[in-house]
């Protein structure tokens, strides 16, 4: 499975409230995530822990959007762990 959201606050929310189940990583533009701040960086990382996800980043991905994934196998060559 991989389901689309608009932000990552539209992910964590949507998992937190069981909309999307199964989801084990959330995929973010890496471009994105480096202009977001420290702290803002250590909660999304906290929440995300607390709903059992890895967020990862993908050089090639657009800002638009982030990925929701089940467990659909290795990630791709231009993700990394945050």
């Amino acid at each position: 499975m991989i389901v689309l959201r608009a932000s990552l606050e539209a992910a964590l929310a949507d998992i937190e409230a069981g909309t999307i189940k199964g989801a084990c990583t959330v995929v973010l533009s890496r471009s994105w995530w480096g202009q977001v701040a420290g702290r803002e960086q250590d909660r999304l990382r906290e929440r995300a822990a607390q709903a059992g996800l890895e967020l990862r980043v993908d050089d090639a991905m657009s800002g638009h959007f982030v990925e929701v994934r089940d467990d659909v196998g290795p990630p791709l060559s231009t993700e990394h762990p945050t």
